[in-house]
């Protein structure tokens, strides 16, 4: 087939060029799929934020400039702002370690329904590790902490005395596991936060954003059974502000020619990552509620404790062996 350095239609949905090496470059466009025409793009645009979302445009529409210079979740909003009494939810502590950056510690709480609700942060800048482990102790209000998740950029050793940085939070009172930091948990955090917007648009509040999508009934359901993500603006004005203002890096590069970079601009996104790896890592959900225990159930938990704390031992040998 001859073709042309610039894109030739072929066929409904289907455009292709020749490179200069010589290879072809085919795009397939989901109109090329008979099904997928008329309004279906209405409907299944929902799911991604709308027509007009950077992530439909990105992987429906092959807009390789779709995501420069955009907010990452332009449908945050205070609606997004919920208080809970955290006594029937799961805690942790989400850790993003900085060097030049702030060091962010946030507290998440999770639920039965895997909702995260970010309801604690601290930041500071310019302090040891020693230090902040202090503070973030200090801060705990008599919650019973589940675990903590840290960056795992920290289980690289110090060239000097072989020591990582997740080693010292562990000397400091804070173990930690490695949370997931993968690039996915961009999409994870948009999810959960459009489930909370679907959510209150069936309980009949007035969510402008679920509105515009014109999303039917059913849609909004099955936005609304994934997890959700609120906030308690009250106690983490930091965070807030970064997770607005989060944007993706601008493309500097012909993205026909050449694939660009898909990160988030490096500045103000301490907050974000921790709420990113809160979203993305498995944060297990325990049941506090009380019952009566036999002698049985009670020596079946203390077995079952003695089997964690061996778990924990065996994978602080390996990580720091």
């Amino acid at each position: 087939m001859q073709l042309e350095p610039k894109f030739t239609d072929l066929m409904e949905g289907l455009t292709a060029r020749r490179l200069s090496n010589n290879f072809a470059h085919i795009r397939i466009h989901y109109t090329a799929d008979p099904l997928k025409r008329g309004d279906w793009n209405k409907k299944a645009s929902v799911f991604y934020g709308g027509m007009e979302s950077p992530n439909w445009r990105r992987e429906q529409e092959i807009d390789y400039n779709a995501y420069s210079g955009q907010r990452i979740w332009p449908y945050l909003s205070n609606l997004h702002d919920m208080q809970y009494d955290m006594d029937k939810w799961t805690v942790y502590r989400v850790i993003d370690q900085g060097i030049r950056h702030p060091t962010v510690s946030l507290w998440v709480g999770i639920n039965k329904k895997k909702d995260r609700h970010i309801f604690r942060e601290y930041y500071a800048t310019g302090r040891s590790v020693a230090e902040n482990c202090r503070n973030i102790l200090n801060i705990d209000r008599g919650e019973k902490i589940a675990g903590n998740w840290i960056d795992p950029a920290t289980k690289k050793r110090n060239e000097i005395n072989l020591t990582s940085i997740a080693q010292i939070y562990a000397e400091n009172g804070i173990p930690c596991e490695f949370a997931d930091n993968s690039f996915v948990g961009y999409d994870t955090v948009g999810q959960m936060l459009l489930s909370t917007l679907a959510r209150k648009s069936l309980d009949g509040m007035q969510v402008p954003y679920i509105d515009s999508l014109g999303a039917s009934k059913e849609q909004k359901t099955m936005l609304a059974d994934k997890p959700a993500l609120t906030f308690d603006l009250r106690f983490t004005p930091k965070c807030w502000v970064q997770m607005q203002g989060l944007r993706w890096r601008q493309s500097k590069v012909d993205s026909t020619q050449k694939a660009q970079s898909e990160t988030a601009v490096d500045v103000f996104d301490d907050g974000p990552d921790c709420v990113r790896y809160a979203c993305q890592s498995y944060l297990g959900f325990r049941d506090t509620s009380t019952k009566n225990l036999t002698i049985l159930d009670i020596m079946r938990l203390h077995q079952e404790q003695r089997d964690r704390q061996g778990i924990a031992e065996k994978r602080l040998r390996r990580a720091y062996a």
